[in-house]
């Protein structure tokens, strides 16, 4: 992976040319449970097949495998820097949503409706009420948040609740979420890989497709798997966020961007004077 952005506009962009000014100086300012990282991924209906195992010099291996094109459920997830995680969000692909729906899905997990199955403004506040129900944040006990900016994310009734419960939303650049969001790292991967697995030996077993019904029980397990501490805080690590390391990123990751990559100018207010 790289960043798609040169040296100095990273460092300018993201940290504000030093330690002390940029953004991300609230998290070096911030203890480690505080951190939290909020982010989406997708799962479907129709899983990705794990690898087979065959005798060498096989000519065919057969396995089942799901054919049709796959509906997709939204999962949304956090997690802070010590290795805890917030139970998930399932946005569903539906017009109203059912409690009995995620009666099989992780313990405490919560879900809602929305035709497109992806988050939206309305969705992600319910979200953070569920944040804030289970991180126990407050005035007295603010927490820092990181997120893509996305345009769901930064709706005005969200900024206002965030606000109201003393959480400070940070949220990275759009070139550069692949490189700093802890979950994309090091949890999201295992997850799917988990969740393709499961989907396998159900299909063994169970002479259907899969539905979107069928999705929540299949995560349950592979949920647990993913989201263990040591992934969760590895995350944070390998994104240089905890420890905190604003120099992580080594020279060859923004070789893509060097042709232009140079120093910030020095931009010097002058006034003209009169001919």
């Amino acid at each position: 992976m790289i960043l798609e952005c040169n040296k100095h506009d990273f460092k300018t962009l993201i940290f504000g040319g030093s330690q002390t000014t940029g953004p991300l100086y609230h998290i070096e300012e911030s203890d480690p449970y505080c951190i939290y990282n909020v982010d989406e991924t997708g799962l479907t209906t129709v899983q990705k097949p794990v690898k087979v195992l065959a005798g060498k010099g096989s000519k065919q291996v057969g396995r089942i495998t799901s054919a049709e094109r796959g509906t997709l459920v939204t999962l949304c997830c956090a997690s802070n820097a010590i290795g805890n995680s917030i139970l998930p969000l399932f946005v569903f692909p539906r017009v109203k949503f059912h409690d009995y729906i995620i009666k099989e899905g992780p313990p405490g997990c919560v879900g809602f409706a929305n035709p497109s199955g992806w988050m939206n403004s309305d969705i992600f506040i319910e979200w953070i009420k569920h944040f804030v129900r289970y991180s126990n944040c407050s005035h007295e006990s603010p927490v820092l948040l990181l997120l893509e900016s996305h345009k769901s994310h930064i709706s005005v009734r969200a900024l206002d609740l965030a606000i109201q419960h003393g959480i400070t939303m940070l949220s990275f650049r759009p070139y550069c979420t692949h490189k700093l969001q802890p979950l994309d790292r090091t949890v999201f991967g295992p997850l799917k890989r988990f969740y393709n697995a499961a989907c396998d030996n159900w299909i063994v077993t169970n002479p259907r497709s899969m539905t979107i019904y069928d999705i929540v029980s299949k995560v349950r397990e592979p949920y647990t798997k993913a989201f263990s501490p040591s992934n969760i805080q590895s995350g944070f690590q390998v994104a240089g966020i905890e420890p905190f390391n604003p120099e992580f990123f080594k020279d060859d990751e923004y070789l893509p961007s060097s042709v232009t990559d140079r120093a910030a100018p020095n931009v010097v207010n002058t006034i003209l004077g009169e001919p």
